[in-house]
């Protein structure tokens, strides 16, 4: 299956970017050679994952540290903060989940423990119900909210190696990969939660993500 018709290609900045993704996925998620979904099992050829993950080992210890847990199928540090920390990271679309397999829609996840903070003193204040009010009222915005949707469906394909876009292609997963937005939304016309939308803009740019960054204050920090 191809991007979704009228989503750009993205192309890796690695040649093997894909590879070691995979192989990062297969070292995290406990990938098997035979992968299963509702109605559907594939027996994949045996494979060795001997190339590393794209992680350094100082960057998974502080990414550990910043969400307090450790974080499953991260593939890449996305975006950082002047200083160098991990401000987002990347998760790769695919989990187990017991004897299936699942997408996990939220590509870019927000790790600075400063700007979620901030971010969730903003939801609680009422932030995701004046910027809903604003969508609804400039017309422009709205069209620029589903451009940045249509960027992370592609996004979030291309991160899939070429050997799971072959088989969600074939399977009732194709169905979410083409239609289901920023955090797995359907309405694009809706704001589900700034964290998805600022750490989408830290990575490639965000209408709401520059809106919420422009009307608070809010950006990387730059603690060392």
């Amino acid at each position: 299956m191809d991007a979704p018709s009228g989503f750009p290609k993205l192309q890796a900045e690695r040649p093997d970017a894909r590879i070691l993704w995979h192989g990062r996925l297969a070292h995290a998620c406990r990938y098997s050679d035979t992968l299963s979904m509702p109605g559907t099992i594939v027996t994949l050829p045996p494979r060795r994952y001997d190339s590393p993950g794209m992680l350094e080992l100082a960057d998974e210890i502080e990414i550990t540290a910043q969400m307090g847990r450790k974080a499953r199928c991260v593939v890449a540090v996305a975006a950082r903060c002047p200083a160098g920390h991990p401000s987002v990271i990347t998760c790769y679309p695919l989990r187990r989940k017991g004897n299936r397999l699942v997408p996990f829609p939220t590509l870019y996840w927000l790790t600075c423990p400063r700007l979620s903070k901030e971010l969730s003193h903003l939801e609680r204040d009422g932030a995701i119900a004046t910027i809903g009010t604003e969508l609804a009222r400039d017309h422009a915005l709205p069209t620029l909210l589903l451009r940045d949707h249509a960027d992370y469906i592609a996004r979030r394909w291309a991160t899939l190696s070429a050997e799971d876009q072959l088989l969600v292609s074939g399977s009732e997963l194709a169905g979410f990969f083409q239609t289901r937005g920023i955090g797995g939304m359907t309405n694009f016309a809706a704001v589900k939660c700034l964290h998805l939308h600022f750490a989408h803009q830290l990575v490639s740019g965000n209408v709401l993500g520059e809106l919420v960054a422009r009307r608070y204050g809010l950006g990387p920090c730059h603690a060392i």
